[in-house]
């Protein structure tokens, strides 16, 4: 698979989830922590970046990680990216009385969510794993 396919196929995963998260950032009444785990510690430096970052972040995860030579190191930053993701928008989500608002009222918007969240990690460790199929499979 070529770089620019997994690039677009990153670039889709993320819009997806971006759109998922301003469904339940509720134009401003909601929760932002799946717009947090969308971007991982990028949400926490600037803002405008948890908006419209998502989409071009997981694009260049799934171009640079499966391009490692190494699968321990693609092993390694698989393992960076999830939980340098999920760990601060567990944490948002932990403080943020408008997620638990959420999990009482949008159950349904927060099951969309989480499978596309699932979906998206399943392709960055199914795709980071197996590398670049063109390469040797001594690794």
């Amino acid at each position: 698979m070529t770089a620019i396919v997994r690039f677009f196929i990153g670039f889709l995963l993320g819009v997806l989830l971006t759109g998922a998260g301003f469904v339940l950032a509720r134009i401003g009444h909601g929760t932002y922590a799946p717009m947090v785990c969308n971007t991982g510690p990028l949400g926490f430096i600037f803002l405008p970046f948890t908006l419209f970052a998502a989409p071009f972040q997981w694009g260049l995860y799934l171009v640079l990680i499966p391009a490692v030579t190494s699968s321990k190191w693609r092993t390694f930053w698989i393992v960076v990216v999830i939980i340098g993701h999920l760990v601060p928008g567990a944490w948002l989500a932990a403080q943020d009385p408008a997620f638990a608002r959420a999990m009482n009222q949008d159950q349904i918007d927060l099951l969309v969510y989480a499978l596309l969240l699932v979906l998206t990690l399943s392709t960055l460790v199914i795709m980071g794993l197996r590398g670049i199929a063109s390469r040797s499979t001594k690794n």
